[in-house]
């Protein structure tokens, strides 16, 4: 994955508009983060707190 990219993907793999169709997104424009899940009805509430994306320097050589 290129440095301060992500791939994002749509719950709809014949009828999303993702990644694969706009390439890769840039992790700088994510502006916030999913608190409530509300499908399937049967787990809908708030999601649990969990690990957050934060930069990886670059494999040295």
């Amino acid at each position: 994955m290129p440095p301060g990219k992500l791939f994002f993907l749509g719950d709809n793999p014949d009828g999303s508009d993702d990644a694969r169709s706009y390439g890769w997104g840039d992790l700088a424009t994510v502006s916030g983060r999913i608190g409530l899940r509300v499908w399937p009805l049967g787990a809908f509430g708030p999601l649990p707190t969990g690990p957050t994306l934060s930069p990886v320097p670059a494999p040295s050589a």
